[in-house]
C-alpha cells in the first residue's frame, strides 16, 4: 500500500488541522472552566463586544454601562473595567483596526479609551445630548 500524498497548497497540513481542532475545543473548554465568573459578567440581553485577536483581549459591555476587559490568552481572567459615573448604557463599541483605541457610544456621551492602559483619552457629548441641551425649555405657549 502506497502512502497518500497531497500538495501543501491544496490542503492544510496535519499541524494546521491539529491547531484548528485544538482551538475549537479549547475555547469552549476554557469558557466552561471559567463557570461562575463568566456567568457573573454576562447578561441575558445581547451585549456589545469587541475582541482584540493579537492580544487575546475581550471587551464586554455590561448592563450597568461599564465594560469588562478579559484576558483570554492563557486562561479567562478579568484585568480591568471601564466605568463612568454618567454612563448608564453602552450603545455601541468598536476597537480600532490598529488595536490602540476602544471607542464607546454611551447613553450620555462618546468615549475613547486607550485599549492597552484602559485610560480615558476623551469624552465628548454625543450629538443627541448636544441637541437636547441646546433646545429651548418646554413651557406654556405664549401669545
Amino acid at each position: 500500500m502506497l502512502p497518500q500524498t497531497t500538495s501543501a497548497a491544496s490542503s492544510p497540513s496535519r499541524l494546521q488541522t491539529l491547531a484548528l481542532c485544538t482551538s475549537v475545543i479549547a475555547i469552549p473548554l476554557l469558557l466552561g472552566l471559567a463557570g461562575e465568573k463568566m456567568r457573573a459578567i454576562t447578561s441575558p440581553a445581547p451585549t456589545q463586544q469587541s475582541f482584540d485577536a493579537s492580544r487575546q483581549m475581550l471587551y464586554v459591555a455590561q448592563a450597568d454601562g461599564s465594560v469588562r476587559v478579559l484576558n483570554l490568552r492563557n486562561t479567562v481572567g478579568e484585568i480591568g473595567a471601564l466605568r463612568s459615573a454618567e454612563r448608564r448604557e453602552v450603545r455601541a463599541m468598536k476597537l480600532q483596526a490598529n488595536g490602540h483605541e476602544l471607542w464607546l457610544r454611551g447613553d450620555d456621551a462618546d468615549y475613547r479609551y486607550d485599549a492597552h492602559s484602559l485610560r480615558l483619552i476623551a469624552r465628548e457629548a454625543s450629538v443627541a445630548q448636544t441637541l437636547a441641551m441646546s433646545a429651548p425649555a418646554a413651557g406654556p405657549l405664549q401669545r
